[in-house]
């Protein structure tokens, strides 16, 4: 196994679009309330890694523009190159 500093470590988060967000919740929650919802977890996960001291860096993968705009307020780095085509890249 390679050994590596954890400074070399980037966050990879990806983020689907806020919009139709969470759809499992349907039956218990608005469009709107899960639009809030989805938002609020990516804040409660970039404000973790945000204090994770030890991480190069966080990138955050989305077209979803409130989310980019979040992810810029902790400092993390946007890409939007295949956001839609899924954690297999299909």
């Amino acid at each position: 196994m390679e050994n590596f500093a954890m400074s070399d470590v980037w966050a990879c988060v990806p983020v689907k679009e806020f919009t139709g967000a969470k759809q499992r919740l349907s039956s218990l929650l608005s469009p709107q309330q899960r639009e809030i919802l989805a938002e609020t977890m990516l804040e409660d996960v970039l404000e973790a890694l945000s204090g994770a001291a030890r991480l190069a860096g966080i990138m955050v993968n989305t077209v979803d523009p409130r989310a980019a705009t979040l992810a810029e307020r902790y400092g993390a780095r946007v890409v939007s190159e295949a956001a839609r085509d899924g954690h297999t890249g299909r």
